[in-house]
């Protein structure tokens, strides 16, 4: 049960708006998407390089990601979960400066709540790996690093003072027996 390549929306595309899409895709950017509570992300397309003699020549090619599958998981009456996959079969190149006409398409296929570690296996069958992971999560590390570096900085120069201010009064007491 679901909805099968439902146009979104139809769209020509001029050339300053292709390099603009270009622009975004090697920059990585996201699109979000709200559902109840439910957070959606995915990419706006991905860049490649096609063969051994693109990789020489270090050109990348551009492909924008114009259909997306939804995989809603309800139970009952209410929607658990759901997951985004780019159809990368049906992307479009975006690689040259040139006017395209671009439907925007979506298919919804709803499946019963089953057993999370179920869900779990069919999502990493479904989902294909372009490369790259989510780089928020990277950058969350990397400034959780910075700050625990901060403060073990701050800790140290702490330390070494109040020993050093120990050692120096220590010294200066005379010792009685």
């Amino acid at each position: 049960m679901g909805t099968t390549g439902k146009l979104l929306c139809e769209k020509n595309l001029t050339r300053e708006e292709v390099a603009i899409f270009r622009n975004a895709i090697g920059n990585k950017y996201m699109y979000e998407m709200y559902f109840d509570s439910i957070h959606l992300s995915k990419n706006i397309g991905n860049n490649t390089k096609d063969s051994f003699c693109d990789y020489i020549c270090s050109s990348r090619r551009f492909f924008l990601i114009n259909h997306l599958r939804f995989y809603p998981h309800y139970l009952g009456n209410k929607v658990k979960e759901i997951h985004v996959v780019g159809d990368h079969d049906s992307a479009l190149d975006i690689t040259e400066d040139a006017e395209i006409k671009v439907n925007f398409t979506y298919s919804v296929f709803w499946k019963e709540f089953e057993s999370k570690q179920e869900i779990q296996d069919w999502v990493r069958d479904l989902s294909e790996h372009i490369g790259e992971d989510n780089p928020m999560h990277y950058t969350n590390a990397i400034i959780i690093c910075g700050w625990l570096c901060l403060l073990c900085t701050v800790i140290v120069l702490y330390l070494r003072y109040y020993f050093t201010r120990c050692h120096s009064i220590h010294l200066s007491i005379p010792y009685v027996v």
